[in-house]
């Protein structure tokens, strides 16, 4: 039986679909397959293949153009954690991830999906039920029928435009946090023109460019005598360059990351501390 995911799809019942494969190319499938449940309506399906090398993963119950789609997911495994990972906009993405921990009390399981534009997984939960349930002929169907007009290849590609519109989207509820904090109005904006394409398929811009509004809005949580100066420090830039550097042009807080440097949230912290 295919390990992922790990001990939770052995409770699965018998379906035998050995061989359940067409002249299109789709994959041949295992006997079992699982339903996991998520939050607020996510329900995803995790079908592994006859050869345990990869797994069609559909997710379901996301305002996302990956909704409903049935993608083809290669099987990685690192140590005790096992991925289901695909291509989405132009970058690898595991959409599934199932870990094996140890702990005092013994060893337990945790299984997550990563969502686009979601920073953190969300958990989600085997359905024993909705597992014996699944229709996999159908399932194999739409992977076939969306294959063949190209839906999973149009969302493998890299959308620059939806990348930045899904990035400004994250920065934003960074800014709002923030701004709730300090009672002032926090604002992000990303120098694009300083960023290549590579930095753009392979990083977080997010994370990076959210580092000083978050800042900011620990800073006025901390300590109230700052909240009467943050908004010197609300207007923020956030661009790329060769070396971790924050100052002041004009009205705008210039914030320089740089791929890869450590403790760029103390730095900003300290940055703000010492003004």
């Amino acid at each position: 039986m295919p390990r992922f995911p790990i001990a939770l799809i052995a409770a699965v019942s018998a379906f035998s679909i050995h061989g359940l494969a067409s002249a299109q190319g789709a994959p041949a499938l295992a006997p079992y397959a699982a339903s996991f449940k998520g939050d607020k309506g996510l329900t995803i399906v995790v079908a592994p293949t006859a050869d345990d090398k990869s797994a069609l993963v559909r997710l379901k119950g996301l305002n996302n153009p990956v909704d409903g789609v049935v993608f083809l997911a290669d099987k990685v495994t690192e140590g005790k954690r096992v991925s289901l990972r695909t291509t989405f906009d132009g970058r690898p993405w595991n959409m599934v991830i199932s870990e094996d921990f140890d702990s005092w009390g013994g060893s337990y399981q945790r299984t997550v999906a990563y969502l686009p534009a979601v920073r953190d997984g969300v958990p989600i939960f085997y359905e024993e039920k909705a597992s014996k349930g699944l229709d996999l002929k159908g399932l194999v169907k739409t992977y076939e029928k969306q294959k063949s007009d190209g839906v999973q290849e149009k969302l493998a590609r890299f959308d620059r435009a939806r990348f930045v519109s899904s990035t400004e989207s994250r920065l934003k509820a960074v800014d709002d946090k923030a701004s709730k904090a300090c009672g002032v109005p926090v604002s992000t904006k990303v120098n694009w023109d300083s960023l290549k394409e590579d930095q753009l398929k392979n990083l977080s811009i997010a994370g990076y460019c959210s580092t000083m509004a978050e800042a900011v809005g620990q800073t006025c949580q901390q300590e109230a005598s700052f909240k009467g100066k943050a908004a010197k420090y609300a207007a923020i830039t956030c661009q790329f360059g060769d070396k971790l550097n924050l100052n002041q042009q004009g009205e705008r807080t210039v914030f320089t990351t740089v791929e890869g440097a450590p403790n760029q949230d103390d730095f900003a912290r300290q940055y703000l501390r010492n003004q």
